[in-house]
């Protein structure tokens, strides 16, 4: 009978530590939107905060391209390989800007499209000059802008190295003979910082090692920093630069007791050329590990993706709080995050399940009317609708200053809600605050404007 009473006690434990860990997400600043149901998502990228794109394999194993244009609410396929009985997978895709998009698929052949995905253009890898041919090419592409940028080919060691000035019609290969043993290693990762500029992160199996390698001037010449410097020889992983001189880098340790990998995050301040160790305080806030993307807005503030979860930091990655977790929507799945402008962010699982983030609502309470002022989309480039109450005639929208921008009168009904819709294209972008008012109070709701 005791036993029998043990077992009981131990799966209501379960239990509610199963519903804490619901309720954590749900109260949450993430919000789940939608569940793609795909093979797997192999890269994620946005032009800003409301345009974004992602590369995938569907049910099928057919590659594709999807995107939302509402900030990760909604997808659509825009582009599909069409490669009869081939099935070959999107592997990266760059995203600089609004109507410029290119991906890399693996083995035969990059498009691109200039017009936000609309129509695509398809270039056969054979079209590099030199010529070079690759079975099974899976590597990684980095675009500046529309013109400038890199891509890495990873089948055999050692990988290729090319650069286009074109926008991606003509590549040409680099030079990325690594001196000192590097010679022969797989590109893990890079990032086009300007037209001379690219930070690679290199595997070297002969070495055991992880590096970083970083060109100022095309590939002629590299500068090498190994995971050695540091108190643990981590594995490096994903970089995130605020622009061309500052950065940030993630990387992580398996912890040999919990067989947890313990996330490490390094800082630069020239380029790249030197990193800095940043001493992160509770390394081990990751409940079951699996640190897989960065990215920070400014020098303080950041978000990183690990297994299932969600972390942020607010004083330059030394602290860290779990910002989002989910057994549900994100079971065993890894986070790949960015948060674009302002406090806007967006996320989606390595199985297309997609998120946004909505930060905490200012509300004032009124005499009457204590709700939660209603509005969408939130961030908005066009137009925002907003939920009126019964009784509710002014609308006032505000800088973070307090400058009156727009003010509307008698907008209102007596009865029932209504939506009324505002025109924000000729409002800067940024942050304002709307403001209604009735005979019972008022509440208001802070706003982006992203154009």
């Amino acid at each position: 009978m005791k036993n029998i009473t043990k077992i009981i006690t131990a799966i209501v434990l379960l239990i509610m530590l199963f519903i804490v860990d619901i309720v954590k997400a749900q109260n949450g600043n993430w919000v789940f939107t939608s569940k793609a149901n795909l093979s797997s998502v192999s890269d994620f990228t946005s032009a800003d905060s409301m345009n974004s794109m992602i590369a995938i394999t569907d049910l099928s194993g057919n590659g594709a391209i999807m995107k939302s244009e509402d900030g990760c609410r909604s997808w659509k396929r825009v582009y599909l390989d069409s490669s009869k009985g081939k099935f070959l997978s999107v592997k990266s895709i760059s995203y600089p800007s609004k109507n410029f998009a290119i991906a890399q698929f693996d083995s035969l052949y990059i498009v691109k499209s200039t017009n936000g995905g609309l129509t695509w253009d398809k270039y056969k890898f054979t079209n590099i000059n030199p010529p070079y041919s690759l079975t099974g090419w899976n590597g990684i592409i980095s675009m500046k802008d529309d013109k400038i940028g890199y891509l890495s080919t990873s089948n055999t060691a050692p990988d290729k190295l090319f650069k286009t000035i074109d926008g991606g019609t003509n590549w040409i290969e680099v030079n990325n003979k690594f001196l000192n043993g590097w010679d022969g290693c797989l590109i893990e990762n890079l990032i086009c910082l300007d037209k001379d500029k690219i930070i690679c992160i290199l595997d070297s199996w002969a070495l055991n090692s992880y590096g970083i390698a970083t060109s100022l001037n095309g590939g002629k010449n590299w500068v090498i920093i190994t995971n050695d410097l540091f108190e643990n020889k981590c594995h490096f992983t994903k970089f995130s630069f605020l622009d061309g001189v500052n950065g940030f880098l993630m990387g992580y340790y398996l912890d040999t007791l919990t067989k947890i990998e313990i996330p490490m995050l390094f800082k630069t301040n020239n380029g790249g050329l030197k990193w800095e160790e940043i001493k992160m305080n509770n390394k081990s806030i990751l409940k079951k590990g699996g640190p897989s993307s960065i990215y920070f807005t400014d020098s303080l503030n950041g978000v990183m993706g690990a297994r299932e979860e969600i972390i942020s930091t607010i004083d330059g990655g030394s602290t860290w709080e779990s910002e989002y977790y989910d057994r549900i929507k994100a079971a065993n799945q890894g986070f790949k995050v960015t948060k674009v402008k302002g406090s806007h962010g967006l996320a989606i699982t390595n199985l297309g399940n997609s998120f946004y983030y909505q930060p905490r609502t200012t509300k004032v309470k009124a005499e009457k009317n204590k709700g939660e002022l209603i509005l969408y989309p939130n961030p908005t480039s066009t137009t925002v609708k907003v939920r009126l109450q019964p009784g509710e005639e002014e609308l006032t929208i505000r800088d973070v200053l307090g400058k009156e921008i727009k003010s509307y009168k008698g907008i209102g009904t007596i009865t029932g809600t209504e939506e009324y819709e505002i025109d924000v294209t000729e409002i800067k972008g940024g942050i304002y605050f709307i403001t209604i008012k009735s005979k019972g109070g008022i509440r208001v709701e802070k706003i982006e404007v992203v154009h």
